[in-house]
């Protein structure tokens, strides 16, 4: 993808997950009212990419999984272009939801509105190929990630590119020997969990060390923070960008930052963070953060950092976490007394239909941010 070198500076901006209006329950019916704060700043920008965490077709069937299923109507692809969206990372948990036919639509989608995508295809081949982008003398390279649930790729399978560090490894080698720089989008964490757990900012912190310049992540659905390792700003949770939801969600579901990032002389120069509101009033957009309100968001994010920056802080609050996750999680698997043993043996209905328990099963395995949990768990009650 060769980029207009006519703006000057090449600037990136990275913001978060993007739903466009799903098809049952919304009253939206154009996005660019809705983005009005923020187009002058896309028009800044050399290449803008979002997180499209929803599949854009009419057709397709919803894929047996644990989780809401989302869907997305095709005609919003050439509205996201208008914005300024050049670039979308479809490396996510729901780009699946709709099944084959439903990721075929949204490619074709992307392709009709002039849309550049990375991390998700036909086959795992597809989903693992970088995104090069040229400006000038310098290549750039987006690699996007997701954990495992219910949308990864495989050999003969369509989907997206699954968090592997030993493919990983392999990814990013193979892609820094065609590009000057390298980003890592992924997407990944605890949902509502503000903090990245030990075991994220490792994986992290391996991106950098074997050559990623950058690494942005989401999925939380929160922000989170961010920090500066071996010279590579790590970003670890942007918040949702736009996400429509009927029932009321928690503060920080309404609130993110995007990330510009200033480019020269095949270098990051510098990094910016964009704080904003999203959907704060019902159907007001996207607004970007100003004066008192955005002094306390920045201060409230600057303390999330430091917690990053000190390990110890940061597996207390993890240790915190995973206490409070604890009957959710052993719920589905242990009785509490012998009533309910016994209920469980005679009619296991009564507790969960039988493949649904399996899928749930599953993932709370296959899942990165689930299986660390449920081990954290675990530990905690045989340690007790």
């Amino acid at each position: 993808m060769r980029v207009d070198s006519s703006l000057g500076n090449f600037k990136i901006l990275i913001t978060g997950d993007f739903v466009s209006p799903q098809k049952n329950g919304s009253n939206i019916t154009r996005l660019e009212p809705l983005f009005s704060d923020l187009i002058p700043l896309f028009i800044e920008h050399s290449c803008v990419i979002a997180n499209l965490e929803t599949p854009l077709t009419k057709s397709g069937k919803p894929i047996r999984k644990v989780g809401p299923t989302l869907q997305s109507n095709p005609k919003y692809a050439k509205e996201i272009n208008g914005l300024g969206i050049n670039i979308v990372s479809l490396a996510n948990n729901h780009i699946m939801d709709m099944g084959p036919s439903g990721l075929d639509d949204t490619l074709e989608a992307l392709h009709q509105s002039g849309i550049q995508f990375v991390g998700a295809g036909r086959n795992l081949t597809e989903a693992s190929t970088p995104l090069y982008i040229e400006y000038r003398d310098t290549t750039l390279a987006i690699l996007a990630l997701a954990e495992h649930e219910f949308s990864i790729a495989e050999d003969d399978r369509a989907g997206a590119c699954p968090i592997d560090p030993i493919e990983n490894y392999r990814q990013i080698k193979e892609a820094k020997k065609k590009c000057d720089l390298l980003v890592v989008i992924l997407h990944g964490g605890n949902e509502y969990y503000s903090l990245p757990s030990p075991r994220m900012v490792d994986l992290c912190h391996y991106y950098v060390e074997i050559g990623a310049d950058a690494v942005v992540c989401h999925h939380a659905h929160v922000p989170s923070g961010y920090e500066n390792f071996k010279g590579a700003p790590i970003f670890y949770g942007l918040g949702n960008f736009f996400f429509q939801w009927l029932t009321p969600k928690p503060k920080d579901w309404y609130f993110g930052y995007m990330v510009s990032l200033d480019i020269a002389e095949k270098k990051i120069k510098s990094t910016t963070i964009i704080p904003y509101s999203q959907n704060y009033v019902e159907n007001e957009g996207v607004k970007i953060l100003h004066g008192m309100e955005l002094a306390e968001w920045l201060e409230r994010l600057a303390k999330i950092s430091q917690w990053i920056a000190d390990p110890k802080i940061l597996n207390q609050k993890w240790q915190d976490f995973c206490e409070k996750q604890e009957k959710d999680y052993t719920n589905l698997f242990i009785s509490r007394n012998r009533l309910e043993s016994f209920l469980r043996s005679r009619w296991p209905i009564l507790f969960y239909e039988k493949d649904g328990y399996f899928l749930l099963v599953r993932n709370l395995i296959s899942c990165e941010a689930h299986r660390e949990v449920l081990l954290q768990v675990l530990k905690n009650l045989v340690e007790k």
